[in-house]
């Protein structure tokens, strides 16, 4: 079912922020966003015959909520790889429109994929490249809706396997991130007991060195 793996993460994500996290404002957010996500989702207006899903809207909201305190220069540049994104994951559709051929794999997988390519560009936090990485995909899911309409005068906007493109996308980006974490947890701690060791080293080889003088000495006076 398409969709399904979205709706699946929210609810992990809202049973993981209500029963184990300790009570404070990220905990109501989290639960607060998982629900109200999982409750749009099924529910569509139209508009000048365009479908669109309340998901999408309050996903594009609250990424913009999330990005406005970023820096005017590294958001006009998150914006353009953000519009990259979009263009890539349309014209693939397009592409396969016309040439489904191409399709060898689901295409929420090569979706997934452009989106995650491209979002590697972006430098800094890995907030910006999720935030980045997702917003692409809402733009480029707004330019279907548009583009569809132009050609078919039938469009549709939060189509229910474009939130299975940023499950993946995210699971994806989280994976790397935490595997990032525990290569730099193992490098610290292999970095902590080599200077231990050396020291101990430093340390036996001070008292084997002060040992020998204070034999020295007593044989010198002896």
């Amino acid at each position: 079912m398409e969709g399904s793996s979205f709706i699946w993460m929210c609810w992990l994500l809202w049973v993981w922020s209500t029963f184990f996290l300790e009570k404070s404002n990220k905990r109501f957010y989290l639960a607060t966003i998982s629900l109200l996500l999982i409750a749009l989702i099924p529910v569509e207006i139209e508009l000048f015959s365009v479908k669109l899903n309340m998901a999408i809207i309050f996903i594009f909201i609250l990424l913009c909520y999330l990005m406005r305190t970023i820096r005017l220069l590294k958001l006009l540049y998150m914006l353009g790889i953000s519009i990259c994104i979009a263009m890539a994951c349309i014209s693939f559709q397009l592409f396969s429109l016309y040439d489904p051929v191409v399709l060898f794999i689901d295409i929420r997988y090569y979706l997934s994929a452009f989106s995650i390519l491209l979002a590697a560009f972006v430098f800094g936090r890995f907030s910006h490249k999720l935030s980045t990485c997702i917003m692409g995909i809402v733009i480029g899911e707004f330019f279907w809706g548009i583009t569809s309409y132009t050609f078919f005068s039938v469009g549709q906007i939060g189509r229910l396997f474009i939130f299975d493109v940023v499950f993946y996308s995210a699971l994806f980006l989280l994976s790397l991130y935490g595997f990032k974490q525990c290569a730099l947890f193992i490098n610290r701690i292999l970095t902590l007991w080599l200077k231990s060791r050396h020291w101990i080293e430093e340390e036996r080889f001070s008292n084997t060195q002060s040992a020998k003088s204070t034999i020295k000495g007593q044989v010198a006076k002896g």
